[in-house]
């Protein structure tokens, strides 16, 4: 097992520290660590025998050799800043290491993960998942460092300094040196009498048609449109400010803590927090929604800002319940976001960062732990855990803290160091995880023992009460009063139970245990399931198979865990949510005893190639297949169970692939569901028929054939045939890498029937120069996007990387794409070459022998087709001949024997 990874996000940096003025320790000086007096030990995972990729990607067994090496040396604590998706905990060698850590008297500390704004709860990596693992979430700080905005006017204190996060447009420099008109659109009266919307979203159809506005002409001229993130987007926001003549968009956030980023390719701008936008909205009320600002940009330096809302879970830190077994994760939180450390100056160009990320609100706990330890020699891990979980305060779900985080997202809430230093009591488990209630059958309850040991001073009569944070008509957790004796143990007896027409949906709060004024906190979570695939009609799979979603029931609407596979779609403005609400189609997978992976693909309608990289983030795809462990919907295999790509090497990573698959599978039986959603701008259904593959044991990677072998100077069109017997080939995937490897072409288009791939030479990069080109060409099949926890010197097994050395030549160059040679000709079969030159190819001649087939002028990407019909020639070897002519008067040819067999 393996494939785990850092769990940081993109450092940046801090622009005045650095060794060229001096270094960062006068200007961070009396800054000290959680624990300063504490030994560390350092023990590489990462990259290590060989590089895997990226940053820092390890394999388990480098892992576990450090985690005994740690053990074996004395340690205390163990703090891991790593993890990658859950997989099936039966074959994670890492969840058995952890628990040997713990046997072994050293606390795990371990990273939550990162992956939230990706794929929603159901994030959290392993061995964050380890039940004996302390897995630590990430929230904001008191700070960040990034550009401010000041409103001038109308001019109030608490808007001097508000946190303006840059867009990827930019922001202007006259915005710092000049003042700047603020619009609230909210304020501007529409075409239709009424008060524009401030999400300035389209009004009817599609939210995302730019046409579609009720902003007056000129109502924003020369003027910064304030907007709200949500419903359609960044890009159309844009463009109907522009039409209205803005000349930037600022972004009011709709999540809870540090502001987001705004990705559009339109109009200069940024992003401020929830909480600021109301206070700007507010002070611009009083002034007819108008307002006057400055930004200080975070050109050379970033400024240190200080906030109000520290404690507020960040977006990107992993959430419950667990994919596999359905268990409470995280266990606790800490601050992740802003995090100013050390670091290398090839990371981030200086030796100290501010970074976000879990990777970093878990060293806060492994400090807090390491003075627990210091004042508590004689505490086991399972106390320490217990001590900063029951004592834990509140995190937040809103930036102006006034409401608890549910605990699927902070655990036991942030922990409080001087509480834990005195818990009273210790409990075991720390955390109640009561899995899945299946209602189906009537009422239900499922029991967990929990014991409760004098910690000092725990002695009393002691009330339990509960406190959800959210419920299911139906459901409900007991718990009853208990005494606890001085230096004693008791086992309380903490039941959730469903009545018999108790409804589906999730629980989960706090087990509060009071004594007079003292309260500790137990979380707790399950959910109350009532499946709609139970009693659906199954098909044994085959290798391959068609389907209609558009027929028969739809008894499921809802896969997870995790609960949102298209998540990034928020990258551009936008949440979505899986509904899919087609007719689902069901079929049962056998997978025998040591297989090594398994899955389906959806092959037909596949995904658009040549569609942009946002049109296809932001679009979560037609069809969807989806691996379960059981006829439940809400038993999806985790992060390769979903349709997304889930392998974070490849390159349309977090893209749809229409795959699901699973790694080392135990044997059994598992379960295949196809359906489909509807468009989540226009509500359209997209339902309709596809084709279904599936495979067991695809271990090795696409075949390659690059089929231009002679390219013409310039921006030519490279093509090649690419091919996999096994899972197919995941079109998303192919590039071909040029100029050293650093400029990467997707492919514009590709044809699973014949596997012919097309790499047009972009026009708007440098030109290729005549001489040898060596160029590579990157193929992975389905089984690649669903590799998660792949170990070995390859870290992608699923992927082909074959060399391509062309004659580049200034003139013409042509070649065959199909016929293949050798091919036995039909009586209507499809001609094809490439066809390019350093002038405009005028025609391409296609001859059988000296005779000629056809004249063609018209060609896509220099692709030009037709359709040959055999009838009249004679059976048996032919020559096909293909002459580019080009503008110039020069001429290539290329030929093809065949052979016709009708």
């Amino acid at each position: 097992m393996g494939g785990v990874a850092g769990t940081e996000v993109p450092a940046g940096r801090i622009g005045s520290c650095s060794l060229a003025n001096g270094g960062c320790h006068p200007a961070v000086s009396g800054l000290s660590g959680v624990a300063p007096r504490a030994w560390l030990a350092n023990y590489r995972v990462f990259n290590t025998p060989n590089p895997l990729g990226g940053c820092c990607s390890g394999n388990t067994p480098e892992i576990v050799a450090a985690f005994e090496a740690a053990v074996q040396d004395g340690m205390d604590v163990i703090n891991f800043s790593g993890g990658g998706p859950q997989t099936d905990p039966r074959r994670d060698a890492l969840i058995d290491a952890v628990a040997n850590v713990a046997k072994a008297g050293v606390v795990p500390v371990i990273s939550a993960g990162n992956d939230r704004d990706f794929f929603g709860l159901g994030t959290v990596g392993s061995p964050g998942t380890a039940p004996d693992a302390i897995s630590v979430g990430a929230t904001t700080n008191a700070h960040v460092f990034n550009g401010v905005l000041t409103v001038v006017a109308p001019s109030k204190p608490e808007l001097k300094q508000i946190v303006f996060v840059p867009g990827s447009s930019g922001v202007p420099a006259s915005w710092e040196t000049k003042d700047q008109r603020v619009v609230d659109v909210g304020k501007v009266v529409g075409t239709d009498g009424k008060p524009v919307s401030r999400l300035l979203c389209a009004t009817s159809g599609n939210p995302n048609d730019p046409r579609s506005t009720t902003l007056p002409q000129g109502s924003l001229n020369g003027s910064i449109a304030l907007v709200t993130r949500g419903g359609c987007t960044f890009d159309s926001k844009s463009a109907r400010a522009s039409a209205a003549g803005a000349i930037g968009m600022i972004v009011v956030d709709d999540h809870a803590g540090d502001p987001g980023s705004v990705l559009t390719s339109g109009l200069e701008g940024g992003m401020i927090s929830d909480l600021d936008g109301a206070h700007v909205r507010q002070a611009m009320a009083e002034n007819g929604g108008v307002a006057t600002i400055r930004i200080a940009r975070p050109v050379k330096q970033d400024f240190e800002v200080g906030t109000s809302w520290a404690g507020v879970p960040t977006s990107f830190s992993a959430g419950g319940l667990t994919p596999f077994g359905h268990q409470l994760k995280p266990d606790i939180s800490a601050p992740g976001a802003q995090i100013l450390s050390s670091t290398l100056p090839e990371f981030a160009g200086d030796d100290y960062a501010f970074l976000d990320g879990t990777s970093f609100s878990a060293p806060h706990i492994s400090g807090l732990v390491a003075l627990l330890l210091q004042r508590h020699r004689s505490w086991t891990p399972s106390q320490v855990k217990s001590a900063l979980m029951s004592t834990a305060g509140p995190a937040f779900d809103d930036t102006a803290l006034t409401k608890e985080a549910p605990v699927l997202v902070e655990g036991a809430g942030l922990a409080k160091i001087g509480a834990a230093d005195h818990p009273l009591i210790f409990t075991d488990p720390q955390s109640l995880s009561f899995g899945y209630l299946d209602a189906t059958k009537g009422a239900t309850s499922k029991t967990i023992q929990v014991a409760l040991s004098d910690a000092g001073d725990g002695a009393g009569v002691w009330q339990v009460e509960l406190e959800p944070q959210s419920t299911s008509p139906g459901a409900t957790v007991e718990a009853a009063p208990f005494t606890l004796p001085a230096g004693g143990t008791v086992v309380l007896q903490a039941v959730a139970r469903t009545s018999g027409d108790a409804v589906a949906g999730d629980d989960y709060g706090f087990l509060l245990l009071r004594r007079g004024e003292v309260t500790r906190r137990i979380p707790y979570a399950f959910s109350v399931t009532r499946s709609g695939l139970a009693n659906a009609s199954v098909t044994p799979i085959k290798t391959n198979q068609t389907g209609d979603t558009r027929t028969g029931p739809d008894r499921a609407d809802v896969y997870r865990w995790p609960t949102a596979p298209f998540g990034i779609t928020g990258l551009f403005g936008v949440d979505t949510t899986v509904q899919d609400t087609g007719s689902e189609k069901v079929y049962s997978m056998d997978i025998p005893t040591g297989a090594v992976n398994a899955g389906a693909a959806v092959t037909s309608p596949g995904p658009k190639i040549n569609a942009s990289s946002d049109s296809l983030l932001s679009s979560p795809g037609v069809i969807h297949p989806w691996l379960l462990g059981s006829l439940d919907e809400n038993d999806v295999l985790g992060y390769a169970g979903m349709p997304a790509n889930a392998n974070e090497l490849m390159p349309d990573f977090i893209f749809n692939v229409g795959a699901a698959g699973v790694e080392y599978p135990p044997a059994g039986r598992y379960y295949v569901v196809v359906d489909s959603g509807k468009d989540p701008f226009t509500g359209r259904s997209l339902a309709g028929p596809y084709v279904l593959h599936s495979w067991i044991n695809d271990v090795t990677p696409p075949n390659v054939q690059p089929l231009t072998q002679r390219l013409s100077a310039g921006h030519p069109t490279i093509v090649a045939r690419i091919t996999d017997a096994k899972s197919g080939v995941d079109p998303l995937s192919l590039l071909l890498l040029a100029n050293n490897n650093k400029l990467q072409i997707g492919a514009t288009s590709f044809d699973p029937r014949t596997g012919i791939a097309v790499f047009p030479y972009p026009r708007e990069d440098p030109p290729i120069q005549p001489g040898s080109g060596f160029f590579q060409i990157v193929a992975s099949d389905f089984q690649e996007a669903k590799n998660i926890t792949d170990t070995g010197e390859n870290p992608m097994p699923n992927t082909r990387f074959a060399g391509l050395r062309a004659k580049v030549v200034h003139g013409p160059a042509t070649s065959w794409i199909s016929p293949s040679k050798g091919t036995c000709l039909v009586a209507r079969t499809t001609l094809q070459v490439v066809a390019t030159s350093t002038a405009q190819v005028s025609s391409v001649g296609l001859f059988d022998g000296k005779r000629e087939i056809a004249r063609l002028r018209k060609n896509v990407a220099g692709i030009y087709t037709y359709t040959w019909r055999t009838t009249g020639r004679r059976k048996g070897a032919h020559v096909l001949t293909a002459i580019a002519s080009d503008t110039s008067g020069r001429e290539a040819d290329a030929s093809q024997p065949v052979r016709i067999c009708r």
